[in-house]
């Protein structure tokens, strides 16, 4: 369908280019030696959207230092406190690899970490430690990618609406990436076409991505519904959060972690009611846009452009200075 083929173009345009997956992998690499030549009992791992390989060109790079005890079930070494965090600041700017101004330090958070930007790709960078649930996530994110191959595309597509928007982070309330991978990973599993093989996927991403605004924008009743991911299914909502600490709030989004039962994904999700508001208005916005262009026949209008057309510069910004950067060498 018409719409398949542009969310295929679409695809091609943001997914990931050979050049800004090494100059990302170098840079781990350049954070690893640093922070390794003082520290050689620590690892640094990378999780989350780049080691997915579904991130967006401006998209943070998430990594983790984890030290060799706690790696193997010991003490948790690294970053314990806020004068040690800051002390790996330091380190990180003594061995050139950030501006100390760049740095921002979140030591109140549930999850400590120092965000900064690499000085040399311009390309953000959030840093936890000691913890190794992203690392869990990744393996669990690769199951499903070999199961459902159309999902990364899927992903693609709704976190880079929700970039649009300025729902894709979860510190100001938006869907984080695992959740929206969630969410596509839980429509795929209940469609009874996937179930039944009577539908080859990878030539109905127009339909799916019709199915998924549909159901999470006019379908899923947030008040009362919390998503399984396994066993698959919708669950009732019971009156208590699934750690038992806090009475269940009822206009939450609620994703049980598939690797920690009582983990709420997108607790912190406090703005999800306007995200699947949206969703629903794609939906009728797309449905209207395809209906009009049946009518009228016309060769070169586009639909998704109803929803994505937007300013890409900052895409087409960081791409330029990374394929700059590249082709020095």
């Amino acid at each position: 369908s018409r719409l398949h083929k542009e969310i295929c173009d679409f695809y091609d345009f943001v997914k990931p280019h050979d050049y800004e997956h090494s100059l990302r992998s170098e840079l781990i690499t350049r954070i690893s030696n640093c922070l390794t030549s003082r520290h050689p009992n620590g690892q640094v791992h990378c999780f989350g959207s780049f080691a997915a390989g579904l991130y967006l060109p401006t998209a943070d790079l998430d990594l983790v230092f984890v030290s060799n005890s706690f790696h193997s079930g010991g003490e948790k070494v690294f970053g314990q406190n806020r004068k040690e965090i800051r002390k790996i600041g330091d380190i990180l700017k003594k061995g050139g690899i950030t501006y100390y101004d760049s740095m921002e330090f979140i030591l109140g958070a549930k999850v400590p970490i120092i965000k900064f930007v690499d000085r040399i790709t311009g390309l953000k960078v959030d840093m936890s430690f000691e913890k190794l649930d992203g690392l869990i996530t990744n393996k669990t994110f690769q199951v499903w990618k070999a199961r459902y191959p159309v999902m990364p595309t899927l992903v693609t597509l709704i976190k880079h609406f929700l970039l649009m928007r300025g729902l894709n982070e979860v510190v100001s309330g938006g869907l984080g990436g695992f959740s929206v991978t969630c969410l596509v990973v839980s429509m795929l599993q209940q469609m009874p076409a996937m179930q039944s093989k009577n539908m080859d996927p990878t030539h109905n991403l127009g339909d799916l991505f019709m199915n998924f605004l549909d159901l999470y924008g006019n379908k899923f009743n947030l008040m009362t519904t919390r998503i399984c991911m396994d066993p698959a299914g919708f669950v009732p909502k019971g009156p208590y959060s699934l750690d038992g600490n806090s009475r269940e709030k009822p206009n939450r989004l609620s994703i049980i972690d598939p690797n920690a039962e009582t983990n709420d994904i997108s607790r912190g999700s406090h703005q999800v009611e306007l995200v699947f508001k949206l969703f629903s208005e794609s939906y009728d916005m797309l449905q209207q846009r395809m209906v009009k262009l049946q009518t009228e026949r016309t060769k070169n209008a586009s639909i998704l452009g109803t929803i994505f057309a937007g300013n890409y510069s900052s895409f087409q910004h960081q791409r330029y200075l990374l394929r700059t950067l590249h082709d020095r060498r």
